[in-house]
């Protein structure tokens, strides 16, 4: 494995030198990070506490939501900005339309295409949380009158949470919200689908095939492709939790009937949990957390015909001895046949970011790479982000090597094979000065958006970076 060398910054950092052997530098965008960040909510800097932020970018446009506590309680505010996160509206919206602060509006997810957007979360104006939603089809300018529950029990009956909501980067109008509920006691993964961008839905339907109720299903994660679905899952039907899959054809209306264990050990034999997943066409790959050796290692498995079957033994993708040391939260990513698994690893004593490599859709992998470039154990780091596109990735996480948390960022354009010398810092305050934390990131074309929480100015705000095309 290879790194690309930095020569020189005078923004964050502006040229990259070639690397040997033929690899080829880090495109002039990527470097080009804002030279000062930029906070997101207008309210005043620091007064209230925000949280929870999610981003979503289309056609050149970032679009931010957050969680508030400027009216007492948590509000889902929404803002956006038009010319690579320089300038933002000059008034936030609120999205949940309660009254402003009376109840508790939390964990929004949203998504977007072209101008239209929809955003949901877990709302408890009835009592327990139910899901809601909002939507606009002009990029953000008007919205809902009133914002819509989707669960269909009684409201405020039942917990439902961790909403996810997707929509079909094809039609535009296959939308689902995936979430969590325990109305029949253990909880269940519930989804519901509409065809026309969120008028009509249909009824929920259930994703876990071994019935409602049954056993608990947690940390639910949702990919798409079309109007084909795919969800994994923890479950612990077997004892300890196992990892299990779904797969729908006709955006959530039907599911298989049996679902599909992924960790192939025996069956509740040991504790996998924390799924997570990418799709690249009939390309489907699973990672996970599963304590099988002792500690807490990586493990992987792929489908290649859209879920109909998968590897008979799933594989470790950590490299030092099983079991030796935690390896967590892993994350992946594929475009145009390179996979991407990234996780935290304490191999080292302190928390590192390690990336497992595939450029033939993970028939193999090249190893695992550490992604952090300061020195060994010197700081830790978590919360690690990554996107692909063609031969590109790019990374983010949180990294205390200069005391509090600062947000940093790394990348690849050749498909894996070498990344920055160096690592950059995104918020732009004195480094370590105060925490930057749980960034979030993605891209458009030729832009790279991250936000996160930032502490500086007393209570945390939200802020924002984007590297742009000169």
């Amino acid at each position: 494995m290879k790194r690309f060398g930095v020569i020189a910054a005078s923004m964050l950092a502006i040229a990259i030198a070639g690397c040997s052997n033929g690899s080829r530098g880090v495109p002039a965008f990527v470097e080009n990070f804002l030279t000062t960040d930029v906070r997101v909510e207008t309210d005043v800097a620091g007064a209230a506490a925000s949280a929870k932020q999610r981003i979503c970018c289309a056609n050149g446009v970032l679009y931010v939501v957050w969680v508030d506590v400027r009216n007492g309680q948590n509000d889902v505010f929404f803002n956006k900005s038009t010319d690579g996160g320089r300038t933002w509206l000059a008034a936030d919206v609120r999205l949940n339309t309660d009254a402003a602060g009376a109840s508790v509006a939390d964990d929004p997810e949203i998504t977007c295409r072209g101008q239209s957007l929809w955003v949901v979360w877990e709302d408890a104006r009835d009592g327990e949380k139910d899901i809601r939603l909002q939507r606009s089809t002009d990029g953000g300018n008007t919205w809902l009158g009133a914002d819509v529950r989707l669960d269909q029990d009684a409201a405020g009956a039942a917990a439902s949470g961790d909403p996810l909501v997707s929509v079909s980067q094809i039609d535009g109008r296959s939308l689902t919200v995936l979430f969590e509920d325990d109305r029949n006691g253990s909880r269940d993964i519930l989804i519901r689908s509409s065809a026309d961008g969120g008028v009509t839905w249909t009824n929920e339907t259930l994703v876990n095939a071994n019935g409602a109720g049954t056993s608990q299903s947690d940390r639910p994660r949702l990919s798409r492709v079309g109007t084909r679905l795919y969800v994994t899952w923890m479950d612990n039907r077997n004892g300890n939790n196992d990892v299990f899959f779904n797969t729908s054809a006709d955006n959530g209306a039907t599911w298989l009937a049996a679902d599909v264990r992924l960790d192939t050990d025996a069956a509740g034999a040991a504790f996998s949990f924390d799924p997570a997943i990418d799709v690249d066409g009939q390309n489907i790959y699973v990672a996970w957390v599963d304590n099988r050796a002792g500690a807490l290692d990586i493990h992987f498995n792929r489908s290649t015909d859209g879920g109909t079957t998968w590897q008979v033994a799933d594989q470790r993708l950590d490299t030092d001895v099983a079991g030796a040391a935690n390896s967590f939260r892993p994350i992946v990513a594929c475009a145009q046949g390179n996979v991407y698994v990234t996780w935290i690893d304490q191999r080292s004593g302190t928390s590192d970011i390690f990336v497992a490599t595939s450029n033939d859709r993970a028939e193999t992998f090249n190893g695992d790479l550490r992604l952090d470039t300061d020195a060994s154990a010197a700081g830790g780091v978590d919360f690690v982000q990554i996107r692909a596109a063609g031969n590109n990735a790019y990374v983010t996480w949180e990294d205390t090597r200069d005391g509090a948390r600062d947000v940093r960022f790394t990348a690849t354009t050749d498909g894996g094979e070498s990344w920055r010398d160096t690592d950059l810092r995104l918020d732009t305050d004195a480094a370590g000065a105060a925490d930057s934390r749980l960034p979030r990131l993605d891209i458009d074309a030729d832009q790279v958006y991250v936000v996160w929480r930032d502490s500086r100015n007393g209570q945390n705000d939200i802020y924002a970076n984007s590297s742009l095309r000169r």
